[in-house]
Formats: C-alpha cells, sequence, structure tokens
C-alpha cells in the first residue's frame, strides 16, 4: 500500500482549509486515514492510496 505524510499549517484559516485540502488528494486517489495535531495550527497529515476499484465504488455510493 502507498502512504504520503504532509505537514499542514491551518493558520487563521482554521479547520474549512483544511478540509479543503483533504477533498483535493481525495481526488488525487488518496484518502485521509490520520490526522496528527503537533502544536497551535500545525498538523501532520497519513493519507493512504486508494486503488481504482475503491474510487468508483465510493463514487456509485455517493450517487445513491
Amino acid at each position: 500500500m502507498v502512504y504520503r505524510v504532509l505537514e499542514y499549517d491551518t493558520g487563521p484559516a482554521g479547520y474549512p482549509g483544511m478540509q479543503a485540502f483533504i477533498n483535493e488528494k481525495a481526488a488525487e486517489g488518496y484518502a485521509l486515514l490520520q490526522a496528527v495535531l503537533r502544536n497551535t495550527y500545525h498538523w501532520v497529515l497519513f493519507f493512504s492510496a486508494v486503488s481504482e476499484t475503491q474510487m468508483s465504488s465510493k463514487r456509485e455510493q455517493r450517487r445513491r
């Protein structure tokens, strides 16, 4: 399985900006596994690559 670890600074924008970032990574084929708060505004996000089969299954579920 392929993993990605990315640092993210929410800054004053807060969680809406982080949610947009997570959604962007989801569109690239990565699912958020864990978010770890390092200090104020600073997060480390752990993602795993989602297979094409899993992505199409999730799209189908959203349509229902």
